[in-house]
């Protein structure tokens, strides 16, 4: 079930021009590898989770900063299709950016409590350092 009602839009996210969100390279190629491969391969070890959830609490901490909620995307309340959340992709970047960080940020959760115990990687290892 998509959690956000851009989530066809996140395909389309384009790290390099969102200077605003003053990401590394080395932050940008961890979003990159996070949507390239399944969210258990990324949260393969405790550092390599550590890192990618902090990438996602920094996008999100930039996202939605000091200049408040989003102008269009905070308010949808439907799953857009395809073409309408590309729309919103255009119109509010940072809207659509936020939306992003807070679903991976869930998967990764989702995808902890499920596997608890069976790995070297927990809620603890990957979201304290």
């Amino acid at each position: 079930m998509p959690l956000s009602p851009v989530c066809a839009a996140f395909s389309g996210i384009k790290w390099d021009p969102l200077v605003r969100l003053r990401l590394t390279d080395v932050e940008k190629s961890l979003l990159r590898s996070g949507e390239d491969n399944p969210v258990d391969y990324t949260l393969g070890n405790a550092q390599d989770a550590f890192l990618y959830v902090r990438v996602l609490l920094k996008v999100l901490a930039e996202a939605s900063g000091p200049s408040g909620p989003s102008i269009k995307v905070s308010k949808l309340r439907e799953i857009l299709p395809v073409e309408d959340a590309f729309q919103n992709l255009h119109i509010d970047i940072t809207g659509v950016v936020t939306h992003y960080a807070i679903s991976k940020l869930y998967e990764v959760i989702t995808c902890l409590r499920e596997k608890k115990g069976t790995a070297d990687v927990s809620m603890v290892t990957a979201f304290y350092h």
